[in-house]
């Protein structure tokens, strides 16, 4: 299943969107957001030819992924008919020379295993990993990170925080200072942070950090 909208996140002063992804969560209460335009970032010029892409991530994955779009010295992937495989390294920063993949591509992340990758469930936000982590406590989930969109974003991108449920707030955040450093070179200011959703998950999880730099 495939996750392709943007979204403004009204918690936050800068403007924000939900990373294009796919998520087995379908049918779970969604956070409210409204309606975001893109930023100078070119998002809309994207790869036609990818209709699958595969993020194998190590063993022991880190605490979140980010993954920058058409960098010049980027990895080139491994592209087999439709489908291109990227290896993750242990940093979770991943700069690739494709473009973006066109709306309905399905993008998918694995756990690099001794006999075969095994697949790690994607929530399409992360208030929904607390609902994830409910019906399955203990188990070990990402979730799609906001999109910042800001005429400062040289690349389109995507970032996913990977945690359980007690490491959903800290795997949150690294994500967000990973974005900030690596589309942004730290120019991202204010930082959001995680802030616990009510339990329906119906509220935003992010807004500004206070004098956070």
């Amino acid at each position: 299943m495939t996750c392709v909208r943007m979204f403004a996140l009204p918690a936050i002063t800068i403007t924000v969107g939900i990373a294009p992804g796919c998520s087995t969560l379908a049918g779970q209460p969604k956070p409210q957001v409204a309606p975001a335009a893109a930023g100078a970032a070119n998002w809309h010029d994207r790869d036609s030819a990818i209709v699958f892409e595969k993020f194998i991530l190590p063993a022991n994955p880190p605490a979140a992924l980010v993954v920058v779009y058409s960098s010049a010295r980027g990895d080139r992937g491994d592209l087999v008919a439709d489908t291109i495989t990227y290896l993750v390294p242990p940093s979770g920063i991943l700069h690739v020379q494709r473009r973006l993949p066109v709306p309905w591509a399905q993008t998918h992340l694995y756990r690099s295993a001794t006999a075969s990758p095994v697949e790690i469930r994607v929530a399409a936000n992360c208030a929904l990993h607390r609902v994830a982590t409910r019906q399955f406590p203990g188990q070990f989930f990402g979730c799609w990170m906001p999109l910042v969109v800001s005429r400062e974003a040289p690349n389109p991108y995507l970032a996913v925080a990977l945690a359980d449920s007690a490491g959903l707030a800290t795997a949150f955040n690294h994500a967000i200072e990973l974005i900030n450093t690596e589309v942004f070179s730290n120019h991202l200011r204010p930082l959001p942070y995680w802030v616990e959703p009510r339990a329906d998950g119906q509220n935003s999880p992010v807004v500004p950090a206070p004098g956070r730099s």
